[in-house]
């Protein structure tokens, strides 16, 4: 026979079972709570990646773009030195420069109180040039 003990036991166990049910039922809630946050995170993630991946691709397709005017830059400037290079031999640089030095120099003045040498270097310098023929040479490089 079943005596009062066991049916209070039996009761507790029941009591039991129906705490940790709705324990259950209660993280069962918040975990899908969770999981709606996580997905709609999911979503939102999912999102940036492809606004990321359009743009790394736009990004891409930019430099690519850079890197053909950059050639093609490079085309025109190696075309034009080849032309500058028979310009240069028709008339080179040098002799221009020598030739607009001299029509641009002042003419020579006699020697007064202002012309005369400061310093010995000076000095050397003036006789060097009055040896050679009384006209400075034109050091350019």
């Amino acid at each position: 026979m079943v005596n009062i003990e066991q049916v209070r036991l039996l009761e507790q166990r029941v009591q039991k079972v129906i705490a940790r049910m709705a324990e259950l039922r209660t993280e069962n809630t918040e975990l899908r709570e969770r999981l709606g946050m996580y997905q709609d995170k999911i979503s939102e993630l999912e999102e940036r990646i492809e606004g990321f991946s359009s743009n790394q691709e736009e990004i891409e397709q930019g430099i690519l773009n850079a890197l053909h005017q950059l050639d093609e830059v490079e085309d025109a400037v190696a075309g034009d030195s080849g032309e500058s290079r028979i310009i240069e031999a028709e008339y080179p640089a040098e002799e221009d420069h020598a030739e607009r030095e001299e029509s641009s120099s002042p003419a020579v003045q006699p020697d007064t109180d202002e012309n005369q040498p400061n310093s010995e270097d000076d000095q050397e310098q003036q006789q060097e040039e009055e040896s050679s023929g009384g006209s400075p040479e034109l050091d350019i490089f």
